[in-house]
């Protein structure tokens, strides 16, 4: 016991010293970014080359690079992104997955909070190669609106920004403490992040109001000298731009001797491009120029352009030009414009497509529009516009956004919903909300794929299970059984603000007042229609989208009218370049699309609302269809008609029904009570984009490391380092540090006392286990009388007795089929036990059945082992077992049959595989034969290599045709198996493989040849002797002095004309007489 002990002490000793040792070893050893100094003591990592952007990669050279990566907002469930509510660790862990897709940089808009920038020095710490930074300082969006104008006096835009700006510059070199101010990131800043700051994008996408307000304002205000920065013959507010470049430059260079190439944030309203077929003037009013903005010899890294460019906005970019070249890829035509006009490089730092159900842009060229999109297309869209950047010799393109941000607004939503509570619910209805590569969905929820198993928890409303709800913070979810959804139709009538709507629809009456009309129609008419006196958009647009007898309709309610809920697009349209008219246009948000929401589901489409199970329907409807304004309290829109805006009122209820379109008797509504929450339940998924964008940053992203075994080694690292930082991470959560070691040592002794325990009752297994090993073995040859009389069937069909039987039948009893214990085993003595082994929900039960059922030859279970192996192909051990026996029972066509399914035999490896076939308790020429054809290369190999072995010559013939494949491997195994069996018709075939490119063939094709007719293949033979690979010399030699007489041999040694071959082949020689002495005794 005291050994224990001291053995179990100097094992935790042992370990901890291993444990940090390999920490300080494995990140001594890891990537650190390469500096610049410049002769005037700069540091920078990053510059302008002309219209090329440079990192220093991991040898300290500047190399051209290429950004591929995704902008992080600051928006996650229940929370604004004023509260700053993303922690350390879930960064770390964010940029564990944004790394995995391949991505080499980040973006964000402000400075962060301390717990971002710890935990991109800590992931930096560990990374393959590091994910680098673009660091962003915002402008005030309110006082902007406000002002219009950067320079007003009572505008707070300049003395907040020049703050921001210092304050960011201190924290991105660990060196700042930020006092609490609302809306504002605060705290300590330790780490310095700074050596992977590639550039700083000042500033916000700008209004044109904002600049042509600035411009108006100050007319005189038109060029600015710095001391890095200057701007002549410039519009004001490119001033105010240069102003704000020269600060983030002077300041870090002064304090930090650090200098990063700037860039200030810009978007297709206020490009310097003229848009000729823009219909919105205001969209092309302001032209912001950086080119005017120029960097003094002082300023080292220089300028590049930073633009938010997506497909669908503004209206140019969806519509046709008359240009067909332009027309056919209209983004692509914009970028290469924007990027020829510039002199600096251009970043795209914002594209993106949103995969929300709600739509706010349509690209009539493209499809690319703004919602409306499953994740399949976001993904297959995302990857095309990267595509388009790089082609337009853009300087990278950063994807928007990383998560799904439920506080944000649409233009077409915003007005509907409660602003105070976004970050409550889930909005699919808004495009703005739901850009994410990564999604945060409620959870749990109903997802729609047609099982039943996720409504446990739903309200049964109608009291006999044909109506059910539930919900989520995205859905209300109803689950109906329709009698016929095939054949007929269905209502389900919706009521939710009392006084409004009405009590019937067509033919069909209803028991109260309804607001929405769910028509269950089929697949593909299945629709949700709204009274239009409450259709909030027939107020907002009016005449603007709608004519004057769809106005007269939604001013009156309790007709019996119900409309098909619409997104508005857009107003008419009157495109100036093509004189083209576009209509007004909406979205027919309330169509509902047949699908299955599941994302397990290899049929998934994340825009499904409803699927038809076994004997009933499942639809989600969205909260904001049903005029929610914040689901979480029960808030709707309140009756808007003769009040301003859109009031609110709060309900506790929705009164939902259920019956056949035109049924006699009106249908009743029975109530459905409204949850309410304040945190909102959520959890992470990647959604179909993610996957299929990480699968394409590679192809586009440059890293710092270059080769693939570079990479591979330095992902290695990675994951290695990412143990010890994520077990650093874990003491760092509390505060009772010690309390957890103290706890963690009782556990671990705790731990010893149960192995020890384990280890007691484990001897005693052991002892049991060889008494009953011997008894059977004495019992082997004994008679029928004295094996019944004596075996202990109770212990054998026990767990620990049946596995000790397989191992001994298959230790002791290979050869002995016949003995009277396997004889009585074979008829009775395994019987039940065997079959409830192999009956049993234990899969580790199953699989001793059946080694045993095999061990055996017990046919009569085969088809249950068959039915286990299908139920079960994932399950290696149960699939080798199930291989196994089915070859020990001889049965060539079930052998067969499983060598052919690919989802069997990829799972085993070629040793495993050979056993299998060896084991074969029938005829094995019959079976090579047929596995000749398997479709598995191991399989195929495995059987010629045991044609040769065995020796099976009638095959020989079946072998001739396979060796016009390609595959080398097989083409080795093809020249041994026919060397071995002297299979003369093969020898001009494989004498061919002397002229091949590998040298291995060259080799097994020497000693075949060799094989079939030495002396008819001699010049061959000497072809090889004189190979350029020296171990193909040796086995010519080899061969030649083991089927060629010496005295023939010696007499070819002057005509070689190649001293390296004579002497081999007189070593060859030699080496056989010696062998051969040895092996007489002389």
């Amino acid at each position: 016991m005291k050994r224990v002990i001291g053995g179990f002490l100097a094992l935790v000793v042992l370990l901890g010293l291993v444990f940090f040792g390999s920490k300080s070893y494995l990140f001594s050893i890891g990537f650190s970014q390469p500096v610049y100094t410049s002769d005037a003591g700069i540091s920078l990592v990053a510059r302008v080359t002309g219209d090329r952007f440079q990192i220093l990669d991991a040898q300290g050279e500047w190399q051209d690079s290429f950004l591929a990566g995704v902008n992080i907002g600051l928006g996650i469930p229940g929370f604004f992104p004023g509260e700053y509510a993303i922690g350390q660790s879930t960064y770390f862990t964010w940029f564990t997955q944004i790394a995995r897709m391949g991505a080499n940089v980040i973006r964000v808009y402000t400075p962060q909070a301390p717990g971002f920038y710890q935990a991109l020095y800590e992931y930096n710490r560990l990374a393959a190669t590091p994910l680098y930074l673009l660091q962003g300082v915002y402008m005030d969006e309110n006082d902007v609106l406000h002002h219009a104008d950067v320079f007003a006096p009572d505008s707070i835009v300049i003395r907040d920004m020049r703050q921001d700006i210092i304050d960011c510059v201190n924290m991105l070199h660990g060196n700042a403490v930020i006092l609490e101010s609302p809306g504002k990131a605060s705290g300590v800043y330790r780490y310095d992040v700074s050596h992977y700051v590639i550039g700083w994008i000042l500033g916000i996408e700008c209004e044109a109001k904002l600049v042509n307000g600035t411009n108006a304002s100050h007319p005189d205000i038109n060029s600015f000298e710095g001391e890095y920065v200057y701007a002549r013959d410039a519009a004001p507010f490119e001033v105010f731009i240069a102003q704000m470049k020269e600060l983030a430059i002077s300041y870090e260079t002064e304090h930090y001797q650090t200098q990063r190439p700037v860039a200030f944030s810009n978007w297709v309203t206020t490009d310097p491009l003229n848009h000729p077929n823009e219909p919105d003037e205001r969209e092309d009013s302001a032209q912001i120029d950086v080119e005017r903005i120029k960097a003094r010899d002082s300023f080292l890294p220089g300028f590049f352009a930073s633009y938010h460019v997506y497909p669908y906005y503004p209206d140019f970019l969806r519509f046709p030009s008359g240009n067909p070249e332009t027309d056919a890829n209209p983004y692509l035509a914009y970028l290469k414009t924007l990027v020829d006009h510039h002199a600096m490089p251009v970043l795209v730092s914002e594209f993106g497509l949103p995969g929300s159900r709600g739509v706010t842009h349509v690209n009539s060229l493209t499809g690319l529009n703004q919602g409306g999109l499953s994740e399949q297309q976001v993904g297959q869209g995302l990857v095309s516009l990267l595509d388009d950047i790089r082609s337009s010799g853009a300087m990278g393109g950063v994807v928007f956004s990383w998560q799904d941000e439920w506080f944000k607004r649409s233009w077409n939503t915003m007005d509907f919903d409660d602003a105070n509570a976004r970050p409550r619910w889930h909005n699919v209805q808004s495009s703005e909300v739901n850009f994410g590569l990564t999604a945060y969905e409620a959870f749990p929820s109903v997802r729609i794929d047609g099982k039943d198993g996720d409504w446990a928890g739903g309200k049964d409303l109608a009291g006999d299970g044909s109506l059910l709800a539930a919900w989520d913070e995205a859905f209300l979810y109803l689950r109906l059984e329709p009698d016929d959804f095939a054949k007929h139709k269905y209502i389900i009538p919706i009521d939710t603000i009392p006084g409004q709507g009405s009590a019937f629809f067509e033919d069909t009456r209803f028991k109260r007042d309804a607001d929405f009309v769910l028509l269950l129609d089929g697949i593909s008419a299945t629709r949700l229609l709204v009274d239009p006196y409450y259709d909030p958009n027939h107020k907002l647009y009016g005449p603007l989208m709608y004519g004057p007898e769809e106005l007269a309709i939604a001013k009156e309610t309790g007709k019996g009218v119900f409309t098909l809920a619409r997104q508005v697009i857009s107003g008419e349209l009157h495109m100036p370049a093509t004189g083209q008219t576009v209509p007004p246009q909406f979205w027919d948000t309330g169509t509902m699309l047949y699908g299955i929401s599941n994302p397990d589901s290899d049929e998934y489409d994340s825009r499904a609302d409803f699927f038809q199970g076994d004997g009933f329907v499942e639809i989600r409807i969205p909260w904001m269809l049903l005029n929610f304004a914040d689901p979480s309290s029960g808030k709707i829109l309140d009756d808007f008609h003769g009040r301003e805006g859109f009031p609110h009122r709060v309900i506790q209820e929705v009164h939902i029904g259920f019956g056949r379109e035109g049924a006699e008797q009106p249908i009743d509504m029975p109530a459905y009570t409204l949850p309410q929450w304040s945190i909102a339940a959520a959890a992470q998924r990647f959604k179909l984009s993610y996957d299929l964008l990480g699968a394409a940053f590679p192809d586009y992203a440059t890293y710092p490391i270059n080769t693939d075994a570079e990479m591979r080694e330095a992902a290695r690292l990675r994951d290695t380092r990412l143990l010890y930082v994520r077990f650093e991470q874990a003491v760092k959560v509390s505060d009772f540090v010690l309390i957890l070691l103290g706890l963690t040592l009782l556990l671990a002794v705790y731990l010893f006392l149960v192995l020890l325990a384990i280890n007691i009752r484990l001897n005693a297994i052991t002892r049991k286990e060889r008494s009953e090993w011997e008894n059977l073995r004495s019992l082997l040859w004994q008679p029928k009388e004295e094996i019944e009389k004596t075996i202990h069937k109770g212990y054998l069909c026990t767990r620990e007795g049946f596995a000790m039987l397989g191992r001994f039948l298959a230790v002791e009893c290979t050869n002995d089929g016949g003995a009277p214990l396997v004889r009585m085993l074979r008829r009775q003595g395994c019987e039940p036990c065997l079959s409830q082994f192999l009956h049993d929900r234990d899969i580790t039960l199953c699989i001793l059945g059946v080694r045993v059922a095999g061990l055996l030859r017990l046919k009569q279970h085969k088809a249950r082992i068959l039915q286990l192996m299908r139920d079960n192909s994932e399950n290696l051990e149960l699939l080798y077992a199930g291989f196994m026996a089915v070859s020990m029972m001889g049965s060539r066509a079930e052998l067969v049959s499983l060598c052919g399914l690919l989802d069997y035999t990829r799972h085993l490896s070629f040793r495993r595989l050979k056993e299998i076939l060896g084991a074969y308790a029938g005829d094995k020429a019959n079976l090579y034969k047929d596995l000749l054809n398997s479709p598995d290369p191991y399989i195929k190999r495995i059987a010629i290599k045991n044609i040769g072995d065995e020796g099976f010559v009638k095959l020989a013939g079946r072998l001739l045709p396979l060796l016009e494949t390609d595959d080398d491997n097989l083409r080795h195994d093809l020249f041994r198996a026919l060397g071995q069996l002297r299979f003369a018709p093969a020898g001009s075939a494989i004498a061919g493989a002397l002229e091949s490119d590998s040298w291995t063939l060259r080799s097994v094709a020497v000693k075949a040849l060799a094989s079939i007719d030495a002396m008819a293949y001699l010049p061959h033979l000497v072809q090889g002797l004189k190979d350029r690979d020296w171990w193909v010399r040796l086995n010519s030699a080899r061969e030649l002095s083991s089927h060629i007489p010496e005295q023939k041999l010696r007499a070819l040694i002057p005509g070689l004309n190649d001293r390296y071959a004579a002497e081999i082949l007189v070593f060859a020689i030699d080496e056989k007489k010696l062998l051969k002495s040895r092996g007489t005794g002389q």
